[in-house]
């Protein structure tokens, strides 16, 4: 299991379009699980998941944990938490 922590730097937080960004990466590791886990609020939700993403309610400067187990776990954490932190989309590399 690989763990890495991150920060929401968007003033706007998580919202549609990111959320979808985070949904789009995860598949493309299949063969890994990634979960994104909120401290705050307790709650954990699976990447693949749009709406509970969204419903984890994620704003400006909170701080998450992603975890991932698999195949490419730390390449997947890496990916989301970069999503997570720069919202630069059209630039990541999976």
């Amino acid at each position: 299991m690989y763990t890495i922590t991150a920060i929401v730097k968007s003033k706007y937080g998580i919202h549609v379009r990111p959320s979808a960004a985070i949904v789009k990466a995860s598949r493309k590791f299949p063969k890994t699980k990634i979960i994104i886990y909120d401290p705050e609020s307790q709650q954990s939700v699976n990447t693949n998941d749009l709406l509970g993403i969204l419903s984890l309610s994620l704003s400006f400067s909170t701080k998450v944990i992603i975890q991932a187990i698999g195949e490419e776990e730390e390449k997947a954490a890496k990916v989301i938490a970069n999503i997570i932190e720069t919202f630069k989309i059209s630039t990541l590399e999976f």
